[in-house]
């Protein structure tokens, strides 16, 4: 009884905010000089530089999935020409600035989970130094609850807020659905038979616009008919069960407690659940559920948890989900906590001698420890990220410059996989090694990467399309591959076996607590060996064939 006294009577001075706040963005600022942009972070970056005002608002979103307000923000250094690595740090340590700020300076969140919230592993390095449109989703969420108990009073505030999750990704439409349908039906119980009276009011033109723009988004997010997916298996009634067990029972768990990287819960989304990891997960969730429905129980938002949350749990099940979005329920979490926390006038204050009334405290404290050991995360992720390479994009590029390689011609490996419900998957624009390499250069080095010309993937999956770009592909021979492309089938004569490896880059992706050592390979066609002879070979057999070639 006396350590929940001292933590509900724990609260810092606007000192010790400062300083902590100083400290998050010393240590942003710090990692993301460091950090080595990836897959997602070249792909937005390079639609903002290459594509023109109308495929980024008309013709992109269909294909990947995300409204274009982040490709439009990074679009203005990226056409200025303000170097790659530079935009993205700026713009997202100018985002998550304002969201460590509003969460520490401004928030109802008690005082300690105000402190250590922005240093948790999705509010600081999975959606923040990992420079992606999610960090505009969270400082969404951050103004959503700012504003959200007074959007009632002043609506626009809270409905711009929404806005602006919404227009991050589609988790934004999803949660604020939620929240503006049960918004909805608190205005229809207030007005009863006089509904007729609230049209025009400032809510509703509050919510019309909304919907306005919520629908524009779906509208342009739609997928088109060969867009490409990256789940392909159906939807079957063994699935639906996995996927609600998992969201409900073992995704808290996962976001917030389990270090596996989201591993584990893609595994268990889509296959039959041991058991044994059922229970523990879902043990694990109620240290989450347990506190958080109890904090939300008195401050009267059990409705808003049960009415978004199942709003997310069918767009995951029917849609899409993957391993990182599971920072976003993080996010409504967190935004359930700080509206929750909001004192009410009038009501007396409880001198914690029960154990009902000390509950929420108790809630708050175990809610506390959670979010301790995810900011441990953070900081392994920090550990880990600054002194390795986390991608391979920035050492690959530098290679190739160094050694003149840029200057041949250059050739990706393109997607092409085996799916076990579809069989073999081939796309020829969905370029990964291209898109993460180009940003460090002025134009597209590849030649078979969009004819050379735009630097981003194309999400599409088209037989006419992959055959086209195979039969002008078969008009140049590739000097140099990055990667291993399975050249033979376009080339007949010419096979993977011409070329001599001649570097290997290593990298290490972080996820949580884990990370594994990964390799680029860069191989050079063997006529052209001698053209450069500070190249050396990587193995042992084109070592001895070119000691064979010597003689």
């Amino acid at each position: 009884m006396e350590l929940v006294k001292r933590y509900e009577a724990f609260a810092p001075k606007k000192t010790v905010y400062t300083a902590f706040y100083c400290l998050y963005l010393l240590i942003f600022a710090v990692t993301a000089v460091f950090h080595e942009p990836w897959l997602d972070e070249a792909q937005g970056w390079m639609i903002a530089r290459d594509a023109s005002y109308h495929d980024m608002l008309f013709l992109l979103p269909h294909y990947e999935g995300h409204p274009p307000l982040w490709w439009l923000i990074l679009s203005v250094p990226a056409k200025l020409g303000v170097p790659y690595e530079l935009s993205l740090g700026a713009v997202t340590f100018v985002i998550y600035a304002l969201t460590a700020y509003i969460i520490m300076f401004r928030s109802k969140l008690p005082p300690f989970i105000r402190l250590i919230v922005p240093f948790c592993y999705y509010t600081f390095y999975e959606y923040g130094v990992v420079a992606r449109p999610y960090g505009m989703y969270f400082l969404g969420f951050m103004l959503m609850a700012l504003f959200y108990n007074e959007r009632n009073e002043k609506p626009f505030r809270f409905v711009l807020s929404c806005m602006l999750a919404c227009a991050s990704t589609a988790y934004g439409l999803v949660f604020c659905g939620g929240l503006s349908a049960l918004w909805c039906v608190k205005i229809i119980i207030e007005y009863k038979k006089d509904i007729l009276k609230f049209i025009g009011t400032r809510r509703f033109w509050a919510l019309a616009l909304l919907l306005g723009v919520a629908l524009l988004e779906m509208a342009l997010v739609f997928p088109y008919a060969d867009t490409f997916t990256v789940d392909n298996e159906p939807m079957t009634a063994a699935r639906f069960v996995n996927s609600f067990v998992y969201l409900f029972f073992m995704l808290p768990a996962d976001a917030l407690l389990i270090g596996a990287g989201g591993g584990l819960g893609t595994l268990l989304k889509y296959n039959p659940f041991p058991l044994d990891q059922v229970f523990m997960l879902g043990g694990l969730s109620l240290l989450i559920w347990v506190p958080l429905i109890s904090i939300c129980k008195k401050g009267k938002k059990l409705p808003e948890l049960f009415t978004a949350y199942p709003f997310f749990a069918l767009f995951c099940t029917f849609v899409y989900f993957m391993p990182h979005h599971e920072g976003t329920v993080v996010a409504f979490f967190v935004f359930l906590l700080w509206i929750s926390s909001e004192k009410e006038e009038n009501v007396p204050v409880s001198d914690g001698t029960d154990i009902k009334s000390m509950l929420p405290a108790v809630s708050g404290a175990v809610l506390s420890l959670v979010f301790v050991l995810n900011a441990m995360w953070s900081l392994l992720a920090v550990a880990t990220d600054i002194p390795k390479d986390y991608y391979y994009g920035k050492a690959a590029a530098k290679y190739l410059k160094d050694e003149g390689l840029s200057e041949l011609n250059v050739m990706s490996a393109w997607y092409d996989e085996a799916d076990e419900w579809s069989g073999r998957i081939v796309s020829t624009k969905k370029q990964h090694y291209a898109v993460t390499i180009v940003p460090y250069f002025d134009r597209n080095i590849f030649f078979n990467f969009n004819s050379g010309k735009e630097g981003y993937i194309l999400h599409i999956m088209n037989d006419d399309v992959n055959n086209a770009d195979f039969a002008e592909w078969k008009n140049t021979v590739p000097d140099v591959l990055v990667g291993e492309p399975q050249i033979k089938e376009i080339y007949g004569n010419v096979s993977n076996g011409d070329y001599i490896l001649i570097k290997t880059i290593p990298y290490d992706k972080v996820s949580k607590l884990s990370h594994a050592t990964n390799f680029l390979s860069i191989y050079l066609r063997k006529d052209l060996f001698d053209d450069f002879p500070d190249i050396h070979p990587q193995n042992e057999m084109d070592m001895e064939f070119l000691e064979q070639k010597g003689n």
